[in-house]
């Protein structure tokens, strides 16, 4: 569930109301622009058949909701990358593998609870990151095949000062498509640094205190914008 929409707040009737209500109209229409692109983007994951599209894909949505930062809140980005997000990422194996042989001590209903919350994070994650543009681009370096099927896929983040940052991303093929399971930014694996924490809660603390540091950071993120 996405947090309250802060964009469809409107104010107290009375002087000033009609301008309001044209932003409000204006935002909306804003986002409706957005899930149509949204929509092209899905249905070119549908047929993608090489795992550096899969990746050129979400990387082209994020610079296009970075590039409406100026006119998006964080409500609304985390609305538009929700279904590029859960369509490009194999979320229900991250969040496995981030717990390691602790999941098999969870219930059906932990395991269910567990990858919901784990996916609002990951999505949540863009939503806080990818908040504004200042001329960055991406560029596809190499497509690499790697033990047990998986592929490995290397890019580069050029920001308009010139510095580069290495994304490299991980995928497997769950017999429909590609999907991402990992990135590793300048050599620091998103999963292995995930694994280590959940696995020192899980230990220390246990689920529940777990999925409450998640619920937390959530919070915090959708809070600071």
């Amino acid at each position: 569930m996405l947090p309250g929409n802060k964009t469809h707040r409107h104010s107290p009737l009375g002087r000033g109301s009609s301008k309001n209500s044209q932003l409000v109209m204006i935002s909306n229409w804003k986002v409706v622009t957005g899930l149509f692109v949204t929509w092209l983007v899905l249905c070119a994951f549908a047929e993608s058949s090489q795992p550096s599209q899969v990746v050129e894909q979400l990387q082209h949505s994020l610079l296009s909701v970075m590039k409406q930062g100026n006119q998006l809140d964080y409500d609304h980005r985390y609305q538009l990358l929700e279904q590029i997000v859960t369509k490009s990422h194999d979320l229900p194996f991250i969040a496995k593998v981030t717990v390691g042989k602790y999941w098999k001590t969870f219930d059906d209903e932990q395991k269910m609870s567990f990858v919901a919350i784990f996916t609002q994070l990951s999505i949540a994650t863009y939503a806080d990151r990818f908040d504004g543009y200042h001329g960055e681009t991406f560029s596809i370096i190499a497509q690499k095949t790697l033990p047990r099927g998986k592929m490995l896929v290397e890019t580069i983040l050029t920001k308009s000062d010139g510095e580069k940052v290495q994304f490299n991303y991980l995928l497997r093929h769950d017999k429909k498509n590609w999907r991402i399971i990992n990135i590793i930014v300048d050599g620091v694996s998103d999963l292995a640094v995930r694994r280590v924490e959940y696995t020192s809660i899980l230990k220390s603390d246990g689920f529940s205190p777990l999925t409450a540091k998640i619920e937390d950071q959530i919070g915090r993120y959708a809070n600071s914008h």
